[in-house]
């Protein structure tokens, strides 16, 4: 699962590409912005644009998120998007390890993955 799964867009809903492609905005229009991970609008909202994420030189991801919609993608919403994908990343790293984990999360939010070798 990644972590805009967790977030509840669904699989089927995220566009994974090697090669960043065009961003659209909410009325169709091809924009100049291009991503590697994309939401399309039509999964977003009638109203809105295309939610995308660029891959910089340094491995890290770049939100390319409109104005229109960082009224509901804020800052908030991005901090829990890069918990998740911290948590899925350490998911990963232990099953590359052979290692099995469980994940809890507490009252106010905190994620806590303890691993154990097998």
């Amino acid at each position: 699962m990644c972590a805009l799964e967790r977030m509840g867009f669904k699989k089927e809903q995220i566009e994974v590409h090697n090669e960043a492609k065009n961003l659209y905005g909410y009325l169709g229009d091809k924009r100049n912005q291009k991503a590697n991970v994309i939401i399309r609008r039509k999964d977003v909202g009638l109203s809105s644009n295309d939610l995308g994420f660029a891959l910089k030189e340094d491995g890290t991801y770049e939100a390319i998120i409109s104005d229109f919609d960082k009224r509901k993608y804020n800052d908030n919403w991005l901090s829990k998007v890069s918990t998740y994908h911290s948590v899925e990343n350490a998911k990963d790293a232990f099953a590359r390890n052979n290692w099995d984990y469980t994940e809890t999360t507490d009252n106010e939010g905190r994620i806590q993955l303890v691993g154990t070798m097998y």
